[in-house]
């Protein structure tokens, strides 16, 4: 007999593999594992990162590490930290144990499987479609890289671990936003410390308000014989009514360049600009891109002070993106160019 987590975990295995949701091509000349709709990626480089949105991204033939190798840090973090946290550790510690795996989700752009977890209470209020969250809610997320079955090609498995989220109701905590305390567990990325900045936290808070219908969360329970209610629909636009649209010669002078090397025929863009890191861009360009395709125009990501921006603009039957990334730690600017086409097929 199956738990409600190996339930869930087997669900969706049998989902990708019956039904073919995904599939994985391979391309030499490309520094990235391609995933489904065919995407031809072509990658710009500054100071040689193969990939500004996702620097820890394996080669494409690297192999997949076990999952349960991959947790051994995690739990080593647990056994041994000292520092304070964004959220107190002893709320989550062995989560991915003692907690109910509440839902999935898998971004094929990013090449990402992400598996959210929630504590008692949140598991409860999330399968009854009770919002808002009641204080003391947890959520923690594992996102790992989506990696082929090596005896069953076809399947897609959770591979290293990427990095741990984690989100806290607490209402009168300082760093909340909206009721809610954001953190990134560092301990898969080394360049993530013991503490988000004002403006990561900002960041976090400016994409989970598109689901303020759901009380900042995007997770919806996941449909099982086990009574869960039915997902709710955020019920509007209003992330992409946010954008505003405006000429090229309005934009900033970088910003500008971009677009004009992007799309040089393009007289004006739909713009959004909002507190913004690296993490912003790599959740947004899948979104991004779904834009420009739909709405046959240019459009635009990023922070006012131009050190974080995505651009999407639509070419031909894809779209063509670019990512521009300032790291003040590590004084390195990062660019990244490449395109995303429909699978014709499907």
């Amino acid at each position: 007999m199956l738990s409600g987590r190996s339930f869930c975990l087997a669900f969706v295995v049998a989902l990708i593999s019956a039904f073919g949701f995904v599939t994985l091509s391979h391309s030499g000349n490309n520094t990235d594992t391609n995933l489904s709709n065919n995407y031809d990626v072509t990658l710009s480089k500054v100071d040689g990162t193969p990939d500004a949105l996702n620097p820890t991204s394996p080669e494409p033939n690297a192999a997949a590490q076990p999952s349960s190798s991959s947790i051994v840090p995690l739990q080593n973090w647990f056994d041994n930290v000292t520092e304070t946290q964004d959220i107190d550790p002893k709320l989550f510690k062995d989560f991915w144990r003692k907690w109910e795996l509440v839902t999935t989700r898998y971004k094929p752009e990013g090449q990402q499987l992400r598996f959210v977890y929630a504590n008692k209470i949140g598991a409860e209020a999330l399968a009854k479609g009770q919002y808002p969250f009641p204080e003391g809610t947890v959520f923690a997320k594992i996102i790992a890289h989506a990696e082929h079955d090596p005896i069953f090609d076809s399947s897609l498995i959770p591979g290293s671990i990427i990095r741990i989220q984690v989100m806290l109701k607490k209402a009168n905590d300082p760093k909340a936003r909206d009721g809610w305390v954001y953190s990134l567990v560092p301990v898969y990325d080394t360049k993530l410390t013991s503490h988000l900045t004002t403006n990561e936290i900002d960041a976090c808070q400016a994409c989970h308000v598109v689901a303020q219908s759901r009380d900042m969360v995007f997770s919806q329970p996941f449909p099982s014989p086990f009574g869960a209610a039915p997902a709710r629909e955020v019920g509007d636009n209003s992330f992409q009514q946010s954008f505003k649209k405006m000429s090229i010669d309005q934009l900033p002078s970088h910003t500008r360049d971009l677009v004009k090397k992007l799309a040089p025929e393009a007289k004006s863009v739909q713009r959004l600009t909002m507190p913004s890191f690296i993490g912003t861009l790599g959740e947004s360009r899948e979104v991004l891109a779904g834009f420009a395709h739909k709405q046959n125009a240019v459009y635009i990501l990023g922070s006012e002070d131009e050190k974080n921006i995505l651009i999407a603009a639509p070419q031909d039957n894809c779209v063509a993106l670019t990512s521009f990334y300032e790291d003040d730690a590590q004084d390195k600017k990062f660019q990244r160019t490449w395109s995303i086409c429909p699978d014709q097929n499907q």
